[in-house]
């Protein structure tokens, strides 16, 4: 009678592919050898353990993973993405922090085929007591994390929380068998992220080295800053050769760059595809909207989706003093762009769009936006917009109401629908959709209650629901 181990390897493959599941795959490789084999490989592949910065993600978990990369090259081979912290928090750890790396396996342990599960993942002991911390009971977590990384040539996907001083060791990555050219020479997606006490320390200076890498096409980066101690461009930074990197993507999230960090950035990139930029809080040394715009000057050829937010606190209506009326400009020499998403307040009152434009997200409004969706709606009717089929608009939530016209005292649900139907019917007879925010109501709701309560200027009241 055939059973799932007479099926060729593969179809086996194919199957435990499909499948997806961390504790199937677990399963099958208890089943037998020959099963463990191909279902252990895949397995894997994709290191994605629990989120970063929680208690299941300590060090001992690291370092039994490490253990088992460094014994066992087969599995190595088959890591294309993996998770990792290389942030030591002990507070974070749950109390699992204290451990013996000597501890041989049990008895108890699960096998598979007469082998303890363990014990096919043997460690050296020479190696990884280098990076053991004897004085207080748990592994140098950085040091770890550069051997994990040095064992896997396959790497395409890394996902790492950096801190300050782990930077440069992980950069580095000191081992007795691999050269330091020869590591991640196949990664493609990289995403850093600097935590708790350690965000704003690293800057791209310190990273540069990752983002050389010959075959990275796409950098997500939270919480850095730019080049210099005080955000201001160092050297290193300015002689960054033209046209370098290989980027296709660049993506920044709560972060603080200056004019002359992302202007070497930028113009340092071949060709790129996608930029995505979130500020952080402080102003200081931080590039403005005009600024960008010069800088994506280097990419006008190829720019297809740029996403900016300067937002994060409107009490003052020019964002930040720093900038006065800093505006984007035209955008309308970018032939290649699809989607857009830009803040209201840096925006012109007329925007010049490019005619390849298929998505426009209008956000963080603070006034009206009547004026520039009846501009857009008039550039869709006279062929200017030929491909444009959706506009996003989202408001600000320090000003109730205002982006739909709202009144200040008796704004209801009625007058809420009412000023939604009158946008959406400025692009009757085109193929262009008009959407909202989730949960716009109930956002604009909370806010007009908010303002009411802090009693601002002593003029809001809030919102009635009528319907």
């Amino acid at each position: 009678m055939a059973t799932l181990q007479h099926l060729p390897a593969e179809l086996l493959i194919s199957i435990f592919d499909y499948l997806g599941d961390t504790e199937a795959l677990w399963s099958l490789c208890l089943v037998s050898r020959s099963l463990c084999g191909i279902a252990q490989h895949l397995l894997y592949r994709d290191l994605l353990f629990a989120p970063l910065h929680t208690p299941e993600c300590s060090p001992r978990r690291l370092f039994l993973l490490t253990r088992t990369i460094v014994s066992c090259p087969h599995l190595a081979v088959q890591v294309r993405r993996i998770n990792l912290d290389a942030v030591r928090d002990c507070e974070l750890c749950g109390g699992e922090m204290e451990f013996n790396i000597y501890d041989r396996p049990n008895s108890a342990n699960p096998s598979i085929d007469g082998y303890s599960y363990d014990d096919k993942l043997y460690y050296v002991p020479t190696k990884l007591a280098l990076f053991h911390d004897k004085e207080y009971g748990y592994p140098d977590v950085t040091a770890l994390t550069s051997l994990l990384l040095s064992h896997l040539p396959n790497l395409e996907h890394l996902n790492a929380v950096l801190g300050h001083h782990s930077v440069s060791r992980l950069i580095r990555m000191p081992t007795e068998e691999h050269h330091c050219s020869l590591l991640l020479s196949v990664l493609r997606i990289l995403n850093l992220t600097s935590s708790g006490k350690e965000q704003m320390k690293i800057s791209l200076n310190d990273i540069m080295p990752l983002l050389s890498l010959p075959r990275l096409h796409e950098i997500n980066l939270d919480h850095v800053r730019g080049c210099g101690p005080t955000g201001i461009s160092e050297p290193t930074s300015a002689s960054v050769p033209p046209k370098r990197f290989m980027f296709s993507k660049i993506s920044f999230r709560y972060s603080c760059v200056d004019a002359r960090s992302i202007q070497a950035l930028l113009g340092a990139c071949k060709s790129l595809r996608v930029f995505r930029y979130r500020f952080c809080a402080s102003s200081v040394n931080q590039f403005n909207p005009s600024e960008l715009r010069s800088a994506l000057n280097t990419q006008m050829e190829s720019l297809e989706h740029l996403q900016v937010s300067f937002y994060w606190n409107m009490e003052d209506k020019d964002y930040a003093r720093y900038w006065k009326r800093a505006t984007y400009g035209s955008l309308n020499k970018f032939r290649k762009l699809k989607s857009l998403d830009l803040d209201q307040a840096f925006l012109d009152d007329l925007p010049k769009l490019p005619k390849s434009l298929e998505r426009f997200a209008l956000q963080n409004c603070y006034e009206s936006v009547f004026e520039t969706m009846c501009h857009l709606a008039r550039g869709v009717n006279q062929g200017a917009l030929p491909l444009l089929d959706e506009v996003y608009l989202s408001t600000d939530v320090l000003s109730p109401g205002k982006m739909l016209g709202l009144p200040l005292r008796g704004a209801t649900d009625l007058l809420f629908e009412k000023s939604c139907d009158t946008l959406k019917s400025l692009f009757t007879g085109t193929s262009v959709c008009v959407k909202f925010e989730t949960d716009l109501l109930s956002k604009i709701a909370d806010d007009y209650s908010f303002a009411f309560e802090i009693d601002r200027s002593g003029i809001f009241w809030p919102l009635i629901y009528l319907a």
